[in-house]
């Protein structure tokens, strides 16, 4: 449902001066087409997810009079997707459109009966929101309370065994939502019902700080201008303002004294200190892996992982002439003045 009603709330998709662009669907203006994915149980249909089709409008008189003509390389293409769905299979499709099914509906619906002998048709009509009145979709429950049908229609189709006609039935369904989708739709109501978005807390927090700042700026400025004109002989001095000013000023900490240098420069100090023991830890760790590898590999290849290989120096630890062997100890001596 989430999928069909995608395309009517988002633009059109551009279609580039290279790429054939399919006649326009008369009194259908943004419909899209696509297949269902789900699984049946016998009676019971489950739909689960679905994805567009492209189709194609065809003159009259092509295809016994088909109307619509389903592109079926994009289709097949597009239907792997239910490789990573196991269990589920192609259920039917479903057209945005705001009338009732017509003709060529029909005519596409055999089409897909190719690919499922009973193939469900779901109509999404936006209007159906909008005017409650034309379906029937404002409805009381138990408590009184209003509630709104989906503008999801959902057809199966009847075949006439005699004439072999396909009518269009409607058949009621029953929306289930699972618990991720319940926990999703819990915390956009949360957000929306506690201010979220734009007006959250968060933000709300943020935006009084910033008003804060912004009016002790104004006010600094204007003491700043009252002591320049105080200077200037402008303005007559005003003691008793100018001692509540040097109060306020001498409240302030100071970062030109050399206590404010000396604690900077520890702080700082200790700051690099931390960076630098957190380098050298790490590289000291991958310095380590790097020997353990080592040894394990010499030691692999000389008990007889490898091919035999002739020392050609008595000083390498073996006998002229014998087998070399790595000896594990002696490594990690070697590399132990690295640490």
């Amino acid at each position: 449902m989430v999928n069909a009603s995608q395309p009517p709330a988002r633009p059109p998709k551009r279609v580039g001066p290279l790429q054939p662009q399919p006649p326009p669907i008369p009194d259908s203006s943004g419909v899209v087409h696509g297949a269902i994915l789900g699984t049946q149980a016998g009676r019971r249909v489950e739909l689960v997810t679905s994805f567009e089709v492209k189709v194609h409008l065809l003159p009259a008189g092509a295809l016994d009079n088909a109307k619509y003509q389903l592109d079926i390389d994009l289709f097949t293409q597009r239907s792997r997707s239910q490789d990573c769905l196991p269990g589920t299979r192609l259920l039917g499709w479903y057209a945005t459109t705001i009338t009732d099914p017509l003709a060529q509906d029909l005519d596409l619906h055999r089409q897909f009966m190719q690919f499922n002998e009973l193939p469900l048709y779901a109509r999404l009509d936006p209007t159906l929101l909008l005017m409650p009145s034309k379906t029937a979709a404002a409805t009381h429950g138990p408590d009184g309370a209003t509630t709104v049908r989906l503008p999801f229609i959902v057809y199966e189709g009847l075949l006439d065994p005699h004439s072999g006609d396909v009518t269009f039935a409607e058949v009621p369904i029953k929306v289930e939502t699972g618990e991720a989708e319940r926990v999703a739709v819990a915390g956009v109501a949360k957000d929306a019902g506690t201010g979220g978005g734009a007006s959250g807390p968060l933000i709300a927090h943020l935006t009084s700080q910033r008003n804060a700042l912004d009016m002790l700026q104004v006010r600094i400025k204007a003491l700043l201008a009252y002591v320049d004109a105080v200077r200037a002989g402008t303005v007559p001095a005003d003691h008793a303002l100018l001692r509540q000013i040097a109060s306020v000023t001498h409240q302030l900490p100071s970062i030109s004294g050399p206590q404010f240098a000396e604690q900077f420069a520890k702080d700082y100090s200790e700051v690099l200190l931390a960076l630098y023991l957190a380098v050298m830890t790490k590289t000291t760790q991958k310095t380590n892996d790097l020997v353990d590898r080592h040894v394990e590999a010499t030691a692999n290849q000389s008990v007889g992982g490898g091919p035999e290989r002739m020392s050609s120096m008595s000083s390498m630890g073996g006998r002229r002439g014998g087998r070399h062997r790595a000896d594990p100890r002696g490594m990690m001596g070697m590399m132990g003045g690295m640490f």
